[in-house]
């Protein structure tokens, strides 16, 4: 395994001891129902205001690995009508490593009741944070 190294935006590693800036609030439940991530949803829900995008894991093909669809569609239909899933490609080899082989992988796991955004479909871009801690050298 390599040492993480620092680097330059999203690819910068920075230890814990030597974070600065607010805590990140995270949000957990055990509840691994429909109704549990119903709940989780209403503590946040009140944040929320624009345009509003879903980042979970969609999967490889057939993966084991994933919430369970009916669930999230139920939440995106009744409670998030508008909003998108957010991806991105895969850094690995496999079948989400292309936009052309994730977007065949999302309509085989059944990711297809909204729209899903691959956000490096069209390659990277750099979005400036107002307040935010991502300056660049």
């Amino acid at each position: 395994m390599t040492a993480a190294t620092p680097g330059k935006g999203g690819d910068r590693y920075v230890p814990y001891d030597q974070r600065d800036g607010p805590e990140s609030v995270v949000y957990f439940t055990r509840d691994l129902s429909p109704e549990g991530l119903r709940r989780i949803y209403a503590k946040i829900s009140g944040a929320l205001e624009g345009n509003i995008a879903v980042k979970l894991h969609t999967g490889e093909k057939n993966g084991p690995n994933i919430i369970p669809r009916p669930w999230v569609e139920a939440l995106m239909k009744n409670e998030l009508a508008g909003a998108k899933i957010v991806e991105t490609n895969t850094y690995y080899e496999g079948d989400r490593y292309t936009t052309e082989l994730h977007r065949e992988t999302l309509e085989c796991n059944g990711w297809t009741f909204c729209p899903v955004d691959i956000m490096d479909e069209h390659g990277t871009a750099e979005l400036p944070v107002a307040g935010g801690n991502g300056s660049r050298p």
